[in-house]
């Protein structure tokens, strides 16, 4: 799951969990990956059955926090989690959990202390610092942000929903290099996506690599072969 192979997480989840059916961590985890594949109906099915075998466990908190908030029923997801934290005051991920939801509620200085918190036990958890990353977005800190992105990217490239702001923040200070660096690493999970090789090939444009830049616009024409800035793009 922390590598983004959420299938083979389900399959090995659904075998542990025909195993010991009764165990509200690994039914909870099914949830959770559910939640990431934004599967509502199997993570409503999946943590229904966790909060009936433990309604009090940890991980059974964090998704219904979680699973309220890909519903958008913020002000729900934040009592959820606030009251899972009181019982957990201690959980590193149930900071970044509370955090996300009080953001998303627009709670953002009470989210940014939790974060804070997280990533002060725990550096490198990825999710704490792509909220962080937000909050500092919406200060308009974009160097902070920027360098909270990048982190949280080497940490977990299969994370989509910061790949637009990375990279639009890397165009914007003109760091082409680390673009490509990453949009690479983009391309290798998500190949046919038009738009990550038109940016390439504007990186590379800018670092005066036109022979990268021919081959990434054909590469982005090869899927959307009607899109007339690139036609134009690559005449230039």
């Amino acid at each position: 799951r922390e590598r983004g192979k959420f299938d083979e997480a389900i399959d090995l989840l659904t075998v542990a969990i025909s195993e010991v059916p009764e165990n509200a961590d690994l039914l909870a985890s099914l949830s959770h990956c559910y939640i990431l594949k934004n599967d509502v109906e199997k993570a409503t099915q999946w943590l229904g059955k966790a909060k009936v075998a433990d309604p009090h466990k940890a991980s059974v908190g964090w998704n219904e926090a979680r699973l309220d908030l890909k519903l958008q029923n913020f002000s729900q997801a934040v009592n959820v989690a606030q009251k899972t934290n009181k019982r957990f005051p201690e959980d590193v991920e149930g900071m970044s959990v509370l955090a996300n939801c009080l953001r998303a509620n627009g709670q953002v200085e009470e989210s940014l202390l939790f974060s804070q918190k997280a990533l002060s036990l725990s550096p490198n958890y990825a999710e704490s610092l792509i909220n962080r990353a937000l909050i500092y977005l919406i200060q308009n800190d974009k160097a902070a942000a920027h360098e909270d992105l990048e982190k949280a990217f080497h940490l977990k490239p299969h994370i989509t929903e910061i790949w637009d702001l990375l990279i639009g923040l890397n165009l914007e200070f003109k760091r082409f290099e680390n673009a490509i660096s990453c949009l690479e690493k983009i391309c290798e999970v998500d190949a046919n996506n038009a738009n990550h090789y038109t940016n390439l090939a504007i990186c590379h444009e800018k670092l005066g690599n036109l022979d990268a830049t021919v081959e990434n616009y054909q590469k982005a024409l090869k899927i959307k072969p009607d899109c007339a800035n690139t036609h134009y793009n690559l005449a230039i």
